[in-house]
């Protein structure tokens, strides 16, 4: 292992000491690493520390929501193909707190987007898989701009 990746180990294990300031400070420190620190605090689902796994979960998900907020304007929720598993429970599920805004751009179906992705790559799904939904997703909505309807 690389001393960077030594030093991470140390501020992941610090954050199983019995000190409350230990344990901040050393999730503050992993939390100035951003996406760097990534792999590592993925790692932690495993750890037998229950305040290390929900730390270091705390900032894998702000690790995960800043790499979507880095991706632009996300496509709306009801662009999921409907070949999608559990599509209609999905699109429901995430507008319920997001329906928000008004046409023709409706932010809210965007936030259910990046609320419903964050929640698969807090459940394990890799980046390459979410950009490739992303991309039928996008196409979807380009050809709803284009037809005001989705493709079948």
């Amino acid at each position: 292992m690389d001393a960077f990746g030594c030093w991470i180990g140390l501020l992941i294990a610090l954050q199983a000491e019995p000190s409350f300031a230990v344990r901040e400070t050393a999730t503050e420190s992993l939390g100035c690493f951003g996406e760097a620190a990534s792999p590592w605090l993925a790692a932690t689902r495993a750890h037998p520390d229950a305040e290390v796994v929900w730390r270091s979960a705390r900032l894998l998900d702000r690790n995960h929501v800043a790499w979507l907020d880095s991706l632009g304007k996300l496509p709306w929720i009801d662009a999921l193909p409907v070949s999608c598993r559990d599509r209609g429970l999905i699109v429901s599920e995430h507008l319920t707190d997001n329906a928000s805004g008004s046409p023709p751009d409706w932010p809210g179906f965007r936030q259910a987007t990046r609320n419903w992705l964050a929640d698969r790559l807090r459940l394990g799904m890799d980046r390459r898989t979410v950009l490739e939904i992303l991309a039928v997703m996008r196409e979807r909505e380009a050809h709803w701009w284009t037809h005001r309807r989705y493709p079948d």
